[in-house]
């Protein structure tokens, strides 16, 4: 017990910091000690002994300076707190207290003037040093009992750099305070006057580091480049130096310097020193100064004459007094820039400014500001904006002129405030909002109270956007009844009456030259001042002023505009008039005046003077205040006469009394779905919620179809539209827009697809979505309202059922009325779909909600619980539940009602009751009252099955305006924010979708399947993110066969729909209507496959008539609108004109083509022979060339029976080998079981059939515990896919002999499924896609591995074939011995290497070069990498890197011996010229041998021969063929290539030897040259293959697929 009070008695406790006042107590008794802090800690120790430490302050929030007055025994210290603050403990009399300083200051250092009790303190924020008065300190009255106001003041500005805690100290006796500017040692009086420098950098060497005094006139600092002490005599101004060395900070003892390490742990007890100080009786000795008897009213500071009264920053002494300050200053200037808002007087000629507002947060920023001189009150406007600088959100503040009472005023509905404008003696508060493009106002002195209001505020906009034409309001400005703007959109400045009407253009700009930024108005209302900023350089700003701009202030004059002041280079931003002079701000300029006579003066004085916006006043000046006859919105119209408005969401009812305007709200409809007993319809019923005894309703719908699954609605008040469920053949989800006459128009449907659990709906207002439980799907989805995207928010829910949106804040709420008890709950997600949150757990008293409903401005919930049939108020964070209806009190509507469903708004509570059939409302706000009992309000003769209130939405959110950022094929939806100032939204695609910058983009693989009425997407790689959602396609019929094309634009999905006579249908997936295929021609499809690479879809067809018994295969290309065109089939019964016939032969007897696949690399077409129809089993047929064989460019393609299978065939999946692409993968299934075969196919054109190999058709037990549908497998790589009775499965399949690692993709069983197909998107298709189209081809386009490519794709660092052989190292790294390879392929002349000319395309051959050097005057070092003059030879200085220019040099050669030399090699050259002559003349003679000409032939390739030869060219694929052309009448037989030159092209079919790059284009000169000299097309042997565009036939410009023979003819140009 002892211990516990002896703490009590020892220990303070603060709000932030613990005192130990025992060991405060320690520090008086005549010892000196060291004072040491960190962070959050003060220690002491005995300077004598050093040891020993003790712990004196604990627990505070960021200590950044220590001092004392030891006079009065009293500890001080600051914290770096928000805002920052300064603690005095006084020991004597166990007091604390403390006084914050202004927001945004950063105090570095501090130093006590202890006989006067001020401490003067820097202020990094302000680069400034301030002073603050101890002995002036109050109480404040804002709930804090330890905090106090004290008067402080600027004392000396632009002083940077302080970074030790005793960069500030005083000499008491000399009253001068000594600080470090820099690099400077700088001194000033106490009272702020005199500052010069004492010492610098220049004088002193170096940068001063700490500094202390030593006495009176003795200042000790240190050095930081010689880690030495320096003594300063102040008086004399000399130094010297002590010759210690420095530790981190200077102290003074009364005995001696310390020192010793001072930063040892074991002295302070301490791992890292923030500040410190030596505490002694002998450093403060007790003086007296003419301040301790003052009598100033703030603050007295002593010099060397006495004392000074000084005032606060920015104030003045009262008129006549030297003693007392103003309370408030009376001229002065409000500055803002980015997150700082100042005060600067015009009172004092100092010119002081003071911070009055900071925000720490970066993203926020000032917009504008507007002075209220009647109640000297600041209001700014301030906007957020994200990480990407878009605006999510405005807000306007208020502030008193002293920076206190901060209040935020207006935060909903706003987007972007650009201009703020007060009418004063109105106390109307104008701004305009660029991104809501409209000017609002609103009433300081009213709020809107009546039910109907839109926001708390007395509101109204007052000019807007019309008819969509855009609109941005920036600069605004109030007076003499107008309101004068700036509108960027249109270059114009705009005036009209303050409470709107018609608008007047004062003047329209020239956009090219700028537009205007911002605007003020004279005193005398007769001009208005522009300034506007070159658009193109917004560094050339110039000031216009528009005369006569208030009619009835120009007596009949007409608008007149002149140039003002133009300012060249310099970049303002805001202007404001005052009293005569014209002041202008901008960034980075300096604050600027310009008087009457148009002379600019720069506004110097308190250092950071530039800002973004500014407002001056004279709150002295007489204000005249209008007198009040409205109870809302007061305007004064030209002439003072006022103007009463009804703030937005009230109607005035025009009638004027003494009271003013008189405004009401919208009369309430209740909306409600009834089942009527006289002929059991389903209708709704509209009920005005009256005070009179009127109950009757009015009937505004009946059901045509008379099924309403769920008595779901919901209403959006600002489209006037109602959004409800309703089953006609299948559950649709509909919209209806409301006439005048309050009668419901014709309802259109949204979707009809995935409805049958939908149980109830919310409408996003905002956003324009509906959102829905579905307890089928066990999910909650979303929808678009014009049905164009559809998203799954919520797919883990077991039953859900209620739903409520609150389309501000960004949460969805929705039940789920699980079986188990373990489930059920009431939940919490945002619009995203993520941070789920269970609001009522599952254990919770209410969990079996039926009903919801909210009110989102006090954010609670009202929930109809089913179990205890009552109504339930809850928090949107679920901390509490209370009842406000229950059925078993007396005096309710019924003793044992039965609630159908809740509805709220604004604070009452309404609901209906089915058992005594009618409706209830009771207020919600205070239970206790007797108003709140429930009364009826309607009664029926029918069951009410729901109802809501047809009334304003309140809230707003940035989806209101338009979507975040141009998003196609996106929802808007609002994001949950901590601060409900800040309004944040995203766009999200739908579900599988991702947002990539401004696009949805598709995921590369996904599984489509189809259901009877519906198809839907599901990721086949992510099982365990595995939500399926239902594409949005309305009208499908049933399905069959699905398809989806990857690279038309967003994708295109196709299926058969057998309730529409087989056709084909396509639809994007967004909301679009079905797009039948070829509306002209019709399909009559059974299955269908796309080809990718062509751009073409192919179907089996079915027959048509009994006539017509066999079947064919059809295709056509398809089109982005999904329309497709020139369809055709390969037999002769063809809709579709005349094509050849392809299945007349033998062959093709009895062949009923049904199921499809197509691979999409080799063009191969597999499909089955529908055996139910045929005389013979079921096959799987094969053919590579049917592509040809369309039009006759082949014989007949043979049909490969693969494999004969029992019937029937069920499903059929094709895909290759990853390394092979010719190694095809076949899979197909009956009923019951999955196989599997592996062939080749053959690399050449050949009538054969693929070679089969040593494969053997397999079995692959896949767990069918079922049966596969038709099309109900499929494979992705190693992945298979199939459909096993209504589970979607999916298993790995390697080389082994069953499927593994078997697993539902969905868990859950899907009804009805009858297809499924892999959608995957791969980029080396979609390029060969692209390529094909870009050749527009007459029919189709088909790209295989074994192609022919132009030669400039060859080596050109671009993979043109499938397998890469056209840039493997082996083709392009192959150059002659007198070539330099350039990479790629390209070689170029060994001459042209290092010849300064850069011929490769990345300049190589220019790279690694030797130096060239000038023949006459230079010698080149034997390195390569210098030049030197000749007279530098052996001159005994080493010119060269190594040294050669010095070698050699024993015995110097005279100039005579140079002579001589130079002679001799003359004739040596001379010589061998006429000997080189001689041979070639000789062996001109002889004849070439046969080794002889096969050197030539590498080195001098012969002409080719013409194309139209039978023999091939030389070198080609064929290089078994040998010929001997004819060269000067001498048959010379063309030798082989070597070896090398063979390989590379066996690896390389397509590429010609490197050597024969001159031969190839001279054989294309030749051949275009015969070519224009020949019969042209209409030759009888066209080329069969063609290099330069890849064609197969000149007759037909026809691009075929599959596997033909290599190029075995030249390259024709593009000409041919």
């Amino acid at each position: 017990m002892f211990t516990f009070i002896n703490l009590i008695t020892i220990v303070l406790c603060t709000e932030f910091c613990i005192i130990n006042k025992q060991e405060v107590r320690r520090l008086w008794d005549g010892n000196d000690f060291l004072l040491a802090a960190d962070y959050d800690t003060i220690t002491s120790s005995l300077i004598e002994n050093g040891i020993e430490h003790k712990r004196l302050v604990e627990e505070c929030r960021g200590i950044v300076a220590i001092d004392y007055i030891y006079t009065e025994r009293t500890i001080i210290w600051a914290e770096d707190t928000t805002p920052p603050r300064i603690n005095i403990y006084q020991n004597d009399t166990s007091e604390f207290w403390f006084f914050t300083l202004r927001d945004g200051s950063d105090i570095k250092s501090m130093a006590t003037d202890w006989v006067s009790k001020n401490i003067y303190w820097f202020d990094d924020a302000d680069e400034a040093i301030k002073v603050c008065s101890l002995v002036a300190c109050k109480f404040t009255d804002d709930g804090e009992p330890n905090r106090k106001s004290c008067s402080c003041k600027t004392l000396a500005l632009k002083v940077k750099n302080q970074k030790r805690s005793h960069d500030l100290v005083i000499d008491i006796q000399g009253s001068r305070l000594f600080f470090i500017n820099e690099f400077a040692l700088e001194s000033i009086n106490l009272d702020g006057t005199d500052r010069k420098v004492s010492l610098n950098e220049i004088n002193v060497g170096g940068q001063i580091t700490a500094l202390a005094m030593a006495g009176r006139n003795k200042l000790i600092y240190g050095m930081q480049s010689s880690s030495s002490i320096y003594q300063l005599d102040i008086d004399k101004g000399t130094s010297q130096e002590v010759g210690h060395p420095l530790s981190q900070t200077l102290l003074l003892s009364s005995k001696n310097f310390l020192l010793q390490d001072v930063l040892n742990s074991r002295r302070t007890g301490l791992s890292y020193i923030l500040s410190m100080t030596s505490l002694s009786p002998s450093l403060q000795v007790a003086l007296v100064n003419s301040c301790q008897n003052s009598i100033c009213s703030d603050l007295c500071l002593s010099s060397s004459t006495g004392f000074t009264c000084a005032c606060p920053s920015g104030l003045p002494l009262e008129s006549g007094s030297s003693t007392h300050c103003r309370a408030n200053p009376q001229s002065f200037i409000i500055l803002a820039k980015n997150q700082v808002l100042r005060r600067i007087s015009l009172d004092t000629e100092e010119h002081e400014y003071l911070r009055l507002v900071q925000y720490s947060d970066s993203s926020r920023s000032f917009t504008d500001v507007s002075i209220d001189p009647l109640n000297a009150r600041i209001y700014y406007s301030t906007v957020y904006s994200d990480e990407n600088g878009r605006s999510i959100g405005s807000t306007i503040h208020s502030v008193g002129i002293d920076g206190s009472n901060r209040q935020d005023l207006i935060s909903d509905g706003l987007a972007e405030v650009e201009g703020l404008a007060l009418d004063v003696p109105n106390q109307l508060i104008y701004w305009a909002d660029k991104i809501m493009m409209h000017i609002e106002v609103a009433a300081l002195t009213c709020e809107c109270n009546l039910r109907g209001c839109l926001h708390k505020h007395c509101r109204r906009i007052i000019a807007t956007s019309k008819d969509g034409e855009k609109f941005e309001p920036r600069s605004i400005v109030a007076a003499f009844g107008y309101i004068f703007w700036t509108d960027i959109a249109t270059c114009t400045i705009v005036r009209a009456h303050g409470s709107g009407g018609s608008n007047y253009e004062l003047r329209r700009y020239n956009r090219s030259s700028g537009c205007p930024n911002k605007i003020t108005l004279s005193d005398d209302g007769k001009r208005l001042f522009v300034l506007v900023r070159d658009k193109i350089s917004h560094i050339e700003t110039y000031i216009e002023v528009i005369h006569n701009v208030v009619p009835e202030l120009s007596r009949g004059k007409n608008i007149e505009a002149e140039l003002y002041i133009r300012f060249s280079g310099r970049a303002f931003q805001s202007v404001k008039f005052f009293k005569g002079t014209i002041f202008i701000v901008g960034d980075s300029e300096p604050l600027t005046a310009v008087n009457e006579n148009r002379l600019e003066e720069r506004f110097y004085g308190t250092g950071h003077l530039d800002s973004d916006v500014l407002d001056i006043q004279d709150i002295s000046a007489t204000v005249p205040i209008k007198s009040r006859i409205c109870e809302f919105i007061q305007f004064a119209m030209p002439g003072n006469a006022p103007d009463c408005r009804c703030p937005d969401g009230l109607y005035d009812t025009h009638s004027m009394n003494g009271s003013g305007s008189s405004c009401k709200g919208p009369e309430l409809d209740l909306l409600f779905l009834l089942l009527d007993d006289r002929d059991n319809r389903y209708k709704f019923h509209q009920l005005p919620i009256k005070d009179d005894n009127d109950k009757s309703s009015t009937e505004v719908y009946e059901f045509e179809q008379n099924d309403v699954r769920e008595p779901s609605f919901d209403f959006h008040y600002k489209n006037d539209m109602i959004f409800f469920f309703a089953k006609e053949k299948y559950t649709t989800l509909y919209k209806a827009q409301r006439k005048k006459t309050g009668k419901f128009r014709k309802p259109v449907a949204i979707t009809n697809v995935g409805l049958e659990g939908a149980v109830k709906l919310a409408v996003d207002w905002i956003g324009n979505s509906v959102y829905w439980t579905n307890n089928i799907l066990h999910r909650v989805e979303q929808i678009l309202d014009d049905g164009s995207i559809r998203r799954t928010i919520v797919n883990d829910c077991d039953r859900p059922h209620a739903i409520a949106v609150d389309s501000s804040a960004g949460f969805i709420f929705y039940s789920d009325l699980s079986t188990s008890d373990d489930f059920a709950s009431l939940n919490r997600v945002d619009m995203s779909g993520e941070n789920k949150v269970s609001v009522l757990g599952p254990h919770s008293e209410f969990t079996q909600i039926l009903s919801i409903s909210l009110d989102t401005t006090n954010e609670e919930m009202y929930l109809l619980d089913e179990m205890s049939n009552s109504i339930v108020r809850v928090p949107y964070d679920g901390t509490r539940a209370d009842i406000i209806y229950c059925n078993n009190e007396s005096g309710r509507c019924s003793e044992t009602p039965l609630i159908t469903s809740i509805s709220f708004y604004h604070s009452v509570i309404y609901w209906s009751e089915l058992k005594d059939r009618n409706f209830c409302q009771m207020k919600s706000l205070d239970l206790t009252l007797k108003e709140t009992f429930p009364r009826t309000i309607g009664e029926l003769s029918s069951k009410p099955l729901g109802l809501t209130i047809v009334a304003p939405q309140i809230g707003w959110g940035q989806c209101k305006i338009s979507r975040p950022i141009s998003v196609e094929e996106s929802i808007c939806i609002a994001q949950p924010t901590e601060n409900k100032h800040i309004h944040m939204s995203e766009n999200v695609c739908s579900t599988h979708f991702s947002l990539q910058y401004d696009n949805c983009r598709a995921p590369k693989e996904f599984l489509i399947f189809a259901q009877e009425r519906e198809i839907s997407r599901v990721l086949s790689k992510h099982v365990e993110e595995a939500t399926d959602q239902i594409i949005p396609v309305n009208g499908i019929g049933k399905t069959f066969s699905i398809a989806w094309d990857t690279y038309a634009h967003k994708g295109r999905l196709y299926w058969v729909d057998s309730d529409k006579e087989n056709q084909i249908f396509s639809s994007r997936g967004v909301g679009d209507p079905p797009e039948l295929f070829l509306p002209k021609e019709r399909s009559f499809a059974k299955n269908i496959a796309i080809h990718e690479i062509s751009g073409m879809i192919f179907w089996t067809l079915a027959a048509r008539d009994e006539q017509h018994g066999d079947a064919t295969i059809c295709y056509a290309f398809l089109t982005d609108d999904g329309r497709g065109k020139r369809g055709k089939c390969l037999d002769e019964w063809t809709r579709f004109g005349n094509s050849r016939s392809l299945m007349t032969n033998n062959s093709w007897k009895n062949i009923r083509p049904d199921l499809i696949a197509i691979h999409q690399l080799t063009g191969t077409i597999i499909f089955t022979n529908d055996c139910e129809k045929s005389d013979e089993s079921c096959q799987l047929i094969f053919t590579t060339n049917i592509f040809e064989a369309a039009y006759g460019i082949s014989s007949t393609p043979t049909p490969c029976v693969v494999f004969e299978a029992t019937p029937p065939i069920t499903g059929l999946a094709l895909s290759s080998s990853a390394t092979d692409p010719y190694r095809l993968k076949l899979f197909w299934s009956d009923e019951s079981k999955i196989y599997h075969k592996e062939f080749t196919l053959p690399r050449h054109r050949a009538s054969g059939c693929p070679d089969q190999g040593e494969s053997k058709t397999m079995s692959i037990h896949c767990d069918v515990e079922s049966k596969v549908i038709s099309n109900g497998i499929a494979i992705s790589d190693d992945e298979l896919f199939w459909v096993d009775g209504s589970l979607l499965k999916r298993s790995k399949v390697g080389s082994g002999q069953s499927c593994s690692a078997t697993q539902p993709i969905i868990d859950r069983e899907l009804k009805s499924l009858t297809a499924i197909a892999i959608v995957k998107s791969n980029d080396h298709i979609k390029d060969l896609r692209n390529k094909c189209f870009h050749k527009n081809c007459s029919d189709f386009c088909v790209d295989t591995s074994e192609k022919c490519i132009e030669q400039d794709y060859l080596c050109d660092g671009s993979r043109d074939c499938f397998d890469g052989s056209d840039e493997s190292p082996n083709v392009c790294d192959h150059c002659m011995n007198n070539e330099f390879s350039c990479g790629h392929g390209k070689c170029i002349e060994s001459n042209k290497h290092c010849d300064g000319v850069e011929d490769c395309h990345d300049g190589r051959d220019e790279n690694n070069c030797p130096i060239k050097c000038d023949e006459k005057n230079q010698y080149r070092c034997f390195d390569a990498l210098k030049c030197y003059h000749v007279s530098d030879k052996c001159n005994g200085v080493q010119d060269c890197y190594d040294g050669s220019d010095e070698n050699n040099c024993d015995e110097p050669i005279d100039s005579t011996a140079k002579i001589a030399i130079y002679i001799v090699a003359f004739f040596v050259f001379f010589l061998t010229i006429i000997f080189v002559i001689i041979v070639v003349l000789t062996r001109q003679q002889q004849p070439i041998t046969q080794e002889q000409n096969f050197h030539l032939q590498i080195l001098h390739p012969p002409p080719p021969v013409s194309h139209r030869s039978s023999m091939p060219p030389p070198y080609s694929s064929h290089t078994e063929s040998v010929y001997s052309p004819s060269i000067n009448d001498v048959n010379i037989p063309l030798m082989a290539p070597p070896p090398s030159v063979i390989s590379s092209r066996v690896t390389s079919p397509l590429r010609l030897p490197p050597s024969h790059r001159q031969r190839q284009q001279q054989y294309s000169q030749d051949t275009l040259s015969e070519s224009s000299r020949g019969s042209g097309t209409g030759d009888s042997n066209p080329a069969s293959c063609l290099v330069g565009m890849r064609r197969l036939s000149v007759e037909t410009d026809l691009i075929v697929p599959g596997s033909y023979a290599p190029c075995s003819t030249p390259i024709p140009t593009s000409e041919e």
